[in-house]
């Protein structure tokens, strides 16, 4: 059964530029999920009241994770986080009126959607939802492609298959050091 989203005004955007404006028009507060580091990075310059997480929040700002767990709530104006902040942690929060999310996985973003928590019948807030460009569209495509090229190749002859890739993961893994 899915949750229900009624309290959710539904908008959708197509660049980073637009998030910038939100952002810098609204004088609520707001939950941004960014897809990179780098842009969630970004971002926090760009609005000194944010704070901002991501994977290395835990032993960087320990304080903050606890805060935010604990409070169900955060200070600052905006959330500015990667996927990490996807599951595990409500924001009960009825001043968070806007949730940005740049990901177009549909499990991503129900579960980041759910993280903002209705809290009280009347309670709403509005969703942005990233439109992805059709190079976005034609990458995704691709890769997929490729990932159903190389399950069929591997069913074929799994023997050869074995044989003939493990050089190249030998070759990759020893360029990532590891």
């Amino acid at each position: 059964q899915m949750p229900d989203f009624s309290h959710i005004k539904l908008k959708f955007y197509s660049n980073n530029e637009e998030i910038e404006r939100i952002l810098a028009e609204t004088k609520d507060k707001a939950i941004i999920f960014v897809d990179t580091k780098e842009r969630g990075q970004e971002l926090h310059e760009i609005f000194a009241n944010s704070e901002y997480m991501d994977a290395d929040t835990k032993t960087r700002n320990p304080e903050f994770i606890g805060e935010l767990v604990n409070k169900e709530a955060f200070d600052r104006q905006f959330l500015i986080t990667t996927s990490v902040f996807e599951n595990g942690c409500n924001i009960k929060d009825h001043t968070v009126k806007t949730v940005i999310i740049d990901n177009i996985n549909p499990v991503s973003i129900v579960q980041m959607a759910g993280r903002r928590r209705k809290c009280y019948p009347s309670d709403t807030f509005t969703l942005y939802l990233k439109i992805p460009s059709l190079a976005h569209l034609r990458q995704l495509r691709y890769s997929a492609q490729e990932k159903l090229r190389l399950i069929l190749e591997s069913e074929k002859n799994p023997t050869e298959f074995i044989l003939k890739n493990v050089k190249n993961l030998s070759i990759k893994f020893a360029q990532n050091g590891q």
